[in-house]
């Protein structure tokens, strides 16, 4: 069962995000309210439908994009929340797992979120995905996962528009620009930095 706490939290963030499509954050809103948890427990579907978060890496016209081998699709940095992390502490996490490097900045509340069917050919589920703004030191990136089995690269708008797009970037994207949503900048926490929650960044529309 999920803390009544963290759920709040949860739920403050897509109230007070700045979100273009809120059929897909009242819906997220509904699910969280009344599920069990809407945390991964168990790899690859338990329960169902779980939690994820994708990070929008852009610098100038750019976006940094990973050759997911499973998904056989070029797809942002993220994945699954632990059980406990809200989506920027994820996200975090996730590009220093991936990219080897620690994010300059993580935005504490998602511009976006849908809402997708995934398979690995056998078993389906559903993530109800956290999507932020974070940015890094391009020339701190290099071209390869830090396990070295998928490679990373920086694609320009329209060659993302010819990619097989599988987790909704396109839109993500699309909502992005349509706000023009920038940061204001402060330094990105460590993990287990108590004060976190606080040293995030905020998406804002100018």
């Amino acid at each position: 069962m999920i803390d009544l706490q963290l759920r709040a939290r949860l739920l403050g963030l897509l109230a007070s995000g700045e979100h273009v499509d809120r059929r897909s954050a009242e819906d997220a809103i509904s699910w969280i309210r009344r599920c069990e948890t809407p945390y991964r427990l168990r790899k690859p579907d338990v329960p169902n439908t779980h939690l994820a978060a994708y990070a929008i890496i852009r610098a100038d016209d750019t976006f940094l994009l990973v050759d997911h081998a499973r998904a056989r699709s070029w797809i942002p940095v993220g994945g699954h929340l632990e059980p406990g992390e809200l989506p920027a502490e994820a996200i975090a996490r996730e590009v220093r797992e991936e990219l080897g490097v620690d994010p300059k900045a993580v935005s504490r509340t998602p511009f976006f979120v849908t809402r997708t069917k995934v398979t690995d050919g056998q078993v389906e589920h559903t993530d109800v995905t956290f999507w932020h703004i974070v940015d890094v030191e391009r020339a701190a990136v290099g071209e390869r996962t830090v396990d070295g089995h998928e490679k990373l690269r920086w694609f320009g708008i329209d060659e993302i528009r010819d990619l097989r797009d599988i987790v909704g970037l396109r839109r993500a994207i699309a909502a992005m620009e349509r706000s023009d949503l920038r940061l204001r900048c402060r330094s990105a926490p460590k993990l287990g930095d108590p004060r976190q929650g606080d040293l995030n960044l905020h998406v804002m529309a100018e």
